[in-house]
């Protein structure tokens, strides 16, 4: 990609901070899914892109891009590049650009912003958010970019952060909660108005989506990617979920 300003050199490597925080260019990541009968190759990769995404950076980025956001389950852990939701969908609408902006780990305020840099970056048109669960935190520290999942095991507790979010959740109502997380919808959805952007959202976590369902209407609504442990790590949904997911963006495209 051809960058031509100080301003967008800013925005895109702010992106790449963002991006998967255990990628590298070009990395390769060995998967061994001989056990699993949901999927179909006994070897095979992770490619991650020079922007630190899953899956090759197309050189050129067509109008009317798609854009999907999420955290782990549309980076697609455990299922192979070819089998992910963004490749299946860019078999159906060869002649637009997929673009997989899945982060392991994402908090819905960590794809609030890179959702709010993309647009800036490519002509996006579409965007389809598959959000996480309500309790995680996208935190700065050092100027460096975490993402915390509060009562788990975090390489950062060491720093004391988890402490203090776990305090923090202790203190706050479930309620407060989630009305923090419709702020960050309702900053999506401004976004994609201040860039033209049709959005569309569900969440693989029932709550979620019966909190977006509440709030908003069925023209930023799509149904949720179904989800199972039997991805080649037994914690991700497998490429039939991934599949599926693709079938519901694509009914989407289709009846705009």
């Amino acid at each position: 990609m051809e960058v031509k300003s100080s301003l967008f050199t800013t925005k895109l490597e702010e992106l790449k901070k963002l991006s998967n925080l255990m990628s590298q260019t070009n990395t390769v990541f060995l998967g061994d899914s001989e056990k699993h009968t949901t999927t179909i190759d006994k070897k095979w990769t992770y490619y991650i892109n020079n922007l630190g995404f899953r899956n090759i950076h197309p050189r050129e980025i067509k109008e009317d891009a798609i854009g999907i956001f999420g955290c782990s389950n549309i980076f697609g852990v455990g299922v192979e590049d070819h089998l992910i939701c963004s490749t299946l969908l860019q078999k159906e609408f060869p002649k637009k650009t997929i673009l997989n902006f899945g982060v392991m780990g994402a908090s819905t305020t960590h794809i609030a912003k890179l959702f709010l840099i993309a647009t800036q970056l490519f002509k996006i048109k579409t965007a389809f958010f598959s959000l996480p669960a309500p309790h995680r935190i996208l935190m700065i520290n050092d100027d460096q970019y975490y993402n915390l999942h509060p009562g788990t095991n975090s390489p950062i507790g060491k720093d004391g952060l988890e402490k203090r979010r776990n305090q923090y959740y202790q203190s706050v109502s479930e309620k407060t909660c989630l009305m923090n997380y419709l702020d960050m919808v309702d900053h999506i959805i401004l976004t994609g108005k201040a860039f033209d952007v049709d959005v569309y959202f569900s969440s693989y976590d029932p709550i979620v989506n019966s909190v977006l369902i509440k709030n908003y209407n069925y023209n930023y609504m799509t149904t949720p990617m179904p989800t199972n442990n039997n991805a080649a790590d037994n914690r991700h949904p497998c490429y039939l979920c991934h599949k599926n997911y693709a079938i519901t963006m694509k009914e989407r495209l289709l009846n705009v």
